[in-house]
């Protein structure tokens, strides 16, 4: 799968994003507020991949 700029600079983005999230969370107790948090970036997660996906379709 042949990658241009724009997807490479998109995937570390993400990466960088996940990392942080990870550390993010693993400081914070598991209270409800924190899985309303978790589902809410899932959701956003996946309509950015849904995203990633047709624009790589595309090109």
């Amino acid at each position: 799968m042949l990658m241009n700029l724009t997807g490479l600079v998109l995937l570390c983005l993400l990466i960088g994003l996940l990392l942080s999230l990870m550390i993010f969370f693993r400081k914070k107790k598991k209270t409800l507020s924190f899985f309303i948090a978790l589902i809410i970036f899932f959701v956003l997660l996946a309509i950015f991949l849904h995203g990633v996906a047709f624009y790589m379709h595309l090109t």
